[in-house]
């Protein structure tokens, strides 16, 4: 399973629960790889950089980055998951923010 369905299958397992308010997107670079390449097969909502929005640069992202924000749309955690995918870490983060 790659990073991009392991984090679909988070978001759906937190989607529904109403304790945790949880939101999720993916935000790609303004390059040449489809969107619909990348979604294929998930839920998850993705958008990419444009030359009139650059919300990749303006968030300063990297390839691989999965920004975690609390109940006010501020960013609390920027995770790298090149080098995998810690669910634990993930799901942690996430509940923490309920108990908030």
């Amino acid at each position: 399973m790659n990073r991009f369905d392991s984090l679909n299958d988070l978001y759906l397992s937190y989607k529904d629960n109403p304790s945790i308010d949880v939101y999720a997107m993916g935000v790609g670079e303004n390059n040449s790889i489809s969107v619909n390449e990348i979604t294929s097969g998930n839920d998850l909502p993705w958008v990419k950089a444009t030359s009139d929005c650059d919300v990749w640069s303006n968030w300063g992202a990297e390839n691989r980055d999965l920004f975690i924000m609390d109940q006010n749309k501020e960013i609390v955690s920027k995770i790298n998951l090149t080098a995998g995918f810690d669910e634990t870490q993930i799901n942690f983060i996430i509940e923490s923010l309920a108990n908030n």
